[in-house]
This record gives C-alpha cells, sequence and structure tokens, in this order.
C-alpha cells in the first residue's frame, strides 16, 4: 500500500538541501514512483532535452525498457539499467526517479513509514553497507524501533533468508541508538563474527563473506 502521494508539480518545487538527498514518493497521471531530489544517474542510455521534470518522466514511461530518469536543467538522462548495475551521483540541482518495481529489485512501503528496497538474489554480508550507500537517500537498515523491527520479522518470514543489518557489535543501531532488547522482536546471539544478520529469529554475527538477503531503508522526505 503506497502512502498519500504528492503531486509531481507539487515536488518540482522542493528546496534540496545540499549533498543531502532527499526520497519521497510521488503519483501522477503515469502512476507512483520514487523521487530522490539531489541526485543524478551517473551513466545513461541515452540523453534528451526536457523542460521539466513531468517532460522527463513521460519520455521514460513512453520506453518499455526505461528503468530510470534523471532531469538536470533541461537534460533528461534515461536508463535502461536495473537496479542492480545502475550507479547514482548526489547533485545538488537534480531530480532522479525510479519505478517502483524492475525485473531485479523493488521499493516498497514498510508499516513504519520506511522505504525499503531489496535487490534479486543474494551478496556478500561485508558489501552490504556500501551497496544500500549506492542508492541515494538509502543505508543498510536500522530496526531501533518495534515498528520497524516488525517490517524486518516480516520481510524474514516472506523471503526465509539471511539480513543484514545495521548493528555494529557494541549494541549501536547505524543511526545511534543503542540495541535495546525490550524494543526488538529479535533474541541477540552473540557468536564470534563481523556483522549482525537476522536468521532463525535471532540476530546473529555473521562474517564479511556470508551470503544475505540485502534489505536497505530510507525515510521519507516532508514537502
Amino acid at each position: 500500500m503506497w502512502p498519500r502521494a504528492l503531486p509531481l508539480a507539487l515536488l518540482w518545487a522542493v528546496h534540496v538541501a545540499r549533498g543531502i538527498p532527499s526520497v519521497y514518493l510521488v503519483d501522477d497521471s503515469f502512476g507512483n514512483f520514487l523521487l530522490v531530489k539531489g541526485a543524478t544517474l551517473s551513466e545513461a542510455t541515452f540523453n534528451v532535452s526536457s523542460d521539466s521534470l513531468c517532460t522527463c518522466r513521460a519520455q521514460c514511461n513512453a520506453m518499455i525498457e526505461c528503468k530510470a530518469a534523471s532531469l538536470v536543467e533541461d537534460v533528461c538522462s534515461l536508463s535502461f539499467s536495473g537496479l542492480k548495475v545502475s550507479t547514482f551521483t548526489e547533485h545538488e540541482n537534480a531530480s532522479l526517479m525510479m519505478w517502483n518495481t524492475t525485473l531485479d529489485g523493488s521499493f516498497w512501503l514498510g508499516g513504519d513509514r520506511r522505504l525499503y528496497l531489496t535487490l534479486s538474489g543474494m551478496m556478500r554480508a561485508g558489501d552490504a553497507m556500501a551497496k544500500c550507500s549506492g542508492f541515494p537517500g538509502f543505508r543498510l537498515g536500522v530496526f531501533s524501533s518495534l515498528e520497524s523491527m516488525a517490517v524486518l520479522k516480516e520481510f524474514f518470514d516472506r523471503d526465509g533468508s539471511m539480513v543484514t543489518v545495521d548493528l555494529s557489535p557494541s549494541d549501536v543501531w547505524g543511526d545511534g541508538v543503542p540495541y535495546d532488547q525490550e524494543n526488538s522482536l529479535f533474541e541477540r546471539d552473540i557468536i564470534p563474527g563481523y556483522n549482525f544478520a537476522i536468521l532463525n529469529g535471532n540476530l546473529t554475527q555473521g562474517f564479511r563473506g556470508t551470503r544475505v538477503r540485502l534489505l536497505c531503508q530510507a525515510d521519507l522526505a516532508s514537502p
């Protein structure tokens, strides 16, 4: 279920803080999509001239293979690449649009009102943090509230694969909130290792080479 989405025309004028991409869910005549203000495609299949974000969106929508688009001034960059191989760059005056489902991944809204990104297949746990940071506005997931813990539990129960999370061996989540067993749906199981992940209902430490499911997280911005 998508949240109450913002009209595309409204987001066109939203101010972007320098160096901090802002993530929105937007609704227009073509349907809902992800908008990141302050980021652009690093590599595009090709560029076309566009007079507005709406026009750039429509130009991508007209092409079946178009997976993402970004606009910087009057240049609309279109990409046919999937989420796994796409690369992005922070840019103060740019707007990046990505569709919520592709062949190799998807975006979805959790019950904690945070946006989540997951890619198909498995990857090394040691690469997960850098991979999530490569998507502008996203990070490796932190689950310091019961609402976010419930999202993580739902994802694990549905997928059944180990999911890596941003919890340090010193019991601090990536957002600086200390780990609190009373605010957790998972037991904390300490074994020698590098990073924490969810496995069989426990927060357990695994090794960098452990194969895990990637679950990235972003906070939705306010207009």
